[in-house]
């Protein structure tokens, strides 16, 4: 989105973690260092390393008192919590905070939980609005109280329309996945880490896979669980059946070639893969919690409660039986994804940046 936002208007500054980017995000600098954004690394890891953070907070800190930005906008759980703490000692610029799934969802046991959950409400006293991205958040916020009802706004994730698709490299595609003449594609996009439950998913698409000899599953994206990830395949007697396609800067045209989309994390805010393939037709399976406002139970897709392996696994027998539903929840899924435009969470940050440069200047 950042690519996107009125150049003309916003001088946009990005700074990231480089201990913490992923390939897909480290495939997208070129693009926003040519539409004019200025990029800089912090040393940031994603876990907690006293010497790290100190030294990212500092880079942070200078980054904010030598450019006096107006608006700083953070993203996840630590860079937020630095971020804002930077920010906040720096001639208090307007502080946004987008969560990206918020941190105490992650925490395993009650004491990290209370602990995340403090230092949330902390930074909440600096912060000048939060954005969620669906209702599910939105409660979220409230029920812990993190910061106050006025101060959190909903701007749903957004994606552009998808490229069209060639049915030419769709074919070679399924080629290239030793997919037979109605044979079934099962794919998914995701990090490879605890939020989005990847082992859960293998053992429910190995437990589908192992009823339908022709089907595939076919997996994007990398992570500290991949290869655990392979591992469990390996492991589940339908090996030859999955797919590890690691990173690729070609999603959405992989997309295309499957005939059914499935999520099984754990917590979503909203998934930008769950829109793109709803984008592309495709019916979803998913788990309850923010994907649920893009993907209504029987109309788009079929929702399933977080950890419910059997349920998880019912609705992939489900689609994997019925074309016919495939079909219809597809082209269903379609039409919901142009409520979730690119444009559209453009306009809304975009209005949300007026409406507190506005009330700042009174």
């Amino acid at each position: 989105m950042l690519a996107d936002l009125d150049q003309h208007r916003f001088e946009h500054h990005l700074g990231y973690a480089t201990g913490r980017a992923d390939d897909v995000f480290l495939a997208r600098l070129p693009q926003l260092r040519a539409r004019g954004v200025t990029v800089f690394e912090i040393p940031m890891v994603r876990s907690v390393s006293p010497w790290r953070d100190v030294t990212a907070l500092r880079r942070i800190g200078a980054y904010c008192k030598r450019n006096r930005y107006d608006i700083v906008q953070t993203y996840s759980a630590k860079a937020g919590i630095l971020g804002r703490i930077s920010a906040r000692g720096n001639r208090r610029p307007i502080i946004i905070h987008r969560p990206g799934a918020w941190s105490f969802l992650a925490a395993r046991t009650p004491v990290t939980k209370a602990v995340y959950l403090a230092l949330e409400k902390m930074a909440g006293r600096w912060t000048d609005a939060v954005i969620v991205v669906s209702e599910y958040e939105r409660q979220l916020t409230l029920r812990h109280r993190i910061i106050a009802p006025e101060k959190i706004f909903l701007i749903p994730n957004g994606i552009a329309p998808p490229p069209p698709a060639s049915r030419d490299r769709v074919q070679r595609l399924r080629q290239e996945w030793d997919i037979a003449d109605g044979g079934l594609v099962f794919g998914s996009v995701l990090r490879f880490s605890e939020q989005k439950n990847p082992l859960g998913l293998i053992s429910a698409l190995a437990s589908v896979l192992a009823q339908h000899p022709s089907a595939r599953a076919v997996l994007i994206g990398n992570g500290p669980l991949l290869e655990a990830s392979r591992a469990s395949a390996a492991r589940s007697g339908q090996a030859s059946q999955f797919h590890f396609l690691g990173f690729r800067d070609d999603v959405r045209q992989l997309i295309a070639a499957f005939d059914v989309f499935v999520l099984a994390s754990r917590y979503e805010g909203c998934s930008f893969a769950v829109l793109e393939a709803m984008a592309a037709g495709l019916p979803v399976v998913t788990t309850a919690g923010g994907n649920v406002e893009a993907v209504r139970d029987g109309i788009e897709g079929l929702v399933v409660p977080p950890g419910d392996a059997t349920q998880l696994v019912e609705a992939l027998r489900t689609l994997a039986a019925n074309p016919k539903l495939r079909l219809t929840l597809g082209k269903q899924a379609r039409l919901r994804a142009e409520n979730f435009s690119l444009e559209r969470q453009i306009t809304g940050t975009q209005a949300l940046y007026d409406q507190l440069l506005t009330q700042r200047r009174r």
